[in-house]
């Protein structure tokens, strides 16, 4: 997929502010160091980007870095050579160096139940996860008879806010490129700025996943949906999704996202397919093939 470019309008995506073009940052809205390829130049204030930006290396630099340094993904910083580990020799602890090649492969990704909006349930401040779900790479060099530790602590960190806030700033930014300011009431806004506090209302998962792809691929769309009169931007995302086996399903989760609100005044051009309401008619509206 080829480097595609949003020009902005002048405003920032998120809190609106008028600024210079020349003050106004771009940002890929899936993030650089995943492999985003959609830019859109003067998306976000200064003040904006520096919220984005931690959110994104909360995601990308934590939970992600294990699985981004094996696979070589494109960094702001330089790739060391080899990463530290806690290995377990004789049942003692040990900081040990790895490289990429050794290292073993760990990605946690959370999964989520379906955003509260959807499932007619009032908001709760409680995140609404459903497991955490672990792939394990085990590198052949564990199995060599010469090779100390063949045990190696694996730790994650992840913090439910901010990577929900991570899955409502793409599905946002990416709706904004596509569609354009004025086009809908957005929704995600002040999760993205960590101002609402209830997340998982408007953030959640499917109840399934799909087959991981066969190539590495970061999945992202928008459809129309009915939730009771109104008419509703449903954004899907999954990031690394040939992550698993091809014959189980097993595969990366998918996050849902409630992007924001049609207008009354241009409900009435949209397709009767589109009042078709509930989780099951909603799944049926994405693809799944999306590169």
């Amino acid at each position: 997929m080829t480097i595609k470019h949003v020009s902005g309008d002048g405003y920032c995506i998120y809190c609106g502010a008028s600024c210079d073009v020349g003050l106004l940052t771009k940002e890929h809205v899936i993030p650089d160091s995943l492999g985003g390829k959609l830019i859109y130049d003067g998306a976000s204030c200064m003040i904006c980007a520096g919220i984005i930006c931690a959110v994104e290396d909360h995601v990308c630099g934590k939970v992600l870095k294990n699985y981004r340094f094996i696979k070589r993904f494109k960094s702001k910083r330089k790739q060391p050579l080899t990463r530290q580990a806690t290995s377990i020799i004789e049942d003692i602890p040990h900081t040990i160096d790895l490289d990429r090649h050794q290292l073993p492969g760990f990605v946690t990704l959370p999964c989520f139940r379906p955003p509260q909006i959807l499932l007619g349930e009032a908001p709760s401040e409680i995140y609404q996860t459903t497991m955490l779900r672990t792939w394990k790479r085990a590198p052949a060099v564990f199995s060599e008879k010469n090779f100390n530790p063949k045990r190696v602590i694996y730790r994650t960190d992840i913090r439910f806010d901010y990577f929900l806030r991570f899955v409502a700033k793409i599905l946002h930014s990416y709706t904004m490129a596509i569609m354009g300011r004025g086009s809908f009431e957005p929704m995600l806004i002040d999760l993205i700025l960590g101002k609402y506090k209830y997340p998982s209302y408007l953030i959640g998962g499917m109840h399934w996943t799909p087959l991981p792809t066969q190539e590495l691929r970061q999945e992202i769309e928008v459809v129309y949906h009915r939730i009771n009169k109104d008419i509703y931007l449903i954004g899907r995302l999954r990031i690394l999704s040939n992550l698993g086996r091809v014959d189980f399903t097993d595969g990366s989760p998918v996050y849902l996202g409630v992007i924001g609100k049609i207008p009354h005044a241009s409900q009435m051009q949209y397709s009767s397919a589109v009042y078709e309401d509930g989780l099951d008619a909603l799944v049926k509206k994405f693809s799944f093939d999306v590169s």
